[in-house]
């Protein structure tokens, strides 16, 4: 994917010098995971030869200026086909290989759990969120499907309210789209927390097949009562 669109968005921009292979695309990233943890003060640095902040492992992989060609024309999608209304369309067939390869041999797990998860992100987006009271407060919010030893199985960015013509609550729609991998119902118990949970979800994941547990807000009851609401 980052061969193909990176070659594609630098043709578009008329560069006929640039060209990048698999190979080199590793190595390109792994000079960005590298500098998340050696950090310096600026990204020249890096290929300085100076005793105080050489770094021969980046320069020995990659030129600087190789560096900076494919930081301008990281792409992996198609700026010309992208999907309208698509908040996420220019990550879009990234994300969905990731899932490809993650759902590669099936949901083998029986007990499931759907819940969120934070993306720390600083800069400007029109899905970057803030979260009051949480351990990272602003970035990306995913949704996840995952096994109870912590394996995903199915992950998606949540891109704002969404134009559909149902009335299910949110929480209930992550829950039945994240759902959608699996492939024999029966097999899987879901759980998950008081976001998601209410008697309409679960009264439909029954009729799908699955057994769900989950914590449950006392609007979101109905009719049933608890024997003790409050202890």
């Amino acid at each position: 994917i980052f061969v193909t669109e990176m070659k594609r968005y630098a043709a578009q921009k008329n560069d006929t010098n640039f060209s990048c292979n698999e190979y080199d695309i590793l190595k390109f990233f792994g000079i960005i995971f590298l500098s998340g943890y050696h950090s310096l003060p600026r990204e020249k640095l890096y290929w300085s030869k100076d005793d105080d902040v050489t770094v021969p492992l980046v320069a020995k992989q990659m030129s600087r200026n190789k560096f900076q060609s494919y930081k301008k024309n990281v792409h992996v999608a198609d700026n010309e086909n992208l999907t309208r209304g698509d908040k996420m369309a220019k990550v879009r067939p990234l994300i969905n290989t990731i899932n490809e390869s993650l759902q590669q041999f099936g949901v083998f797990e029986k007990e499931l759990s759907v819940d969120e998860q934070m993306v720390p992100y600083y800069g400007r987006h029109s899905c970057k969120m803030f979260l009051r009271g949480k351990p990272i407060k602003f970035g990306f919010k995913l949704w996840l499907l995952c096994s109870s030893a912590g394996y995903p199985f199915n992950i998606d960015p949540y891109c704002g309210k969404s134009k559909d013509n149902t009335d299910k609550p949110l929480g209930s729609k992550v829950v039945t789209k994240m759902l959608t991998c699996t492939e024999n119902s029966s097999c899987h118990t879901v759980f998950m927390d008081n976001f998601f949970t209410s008697y309409d979800l679960l009264a439909e994941l029954r009729e799908q097949g699955f057994r769900a547990t989950g914590t449950v807000r006392e609007v979101r009851l109905k009719k049933c009562t608890l024997e003790n609401i409050n202890p």
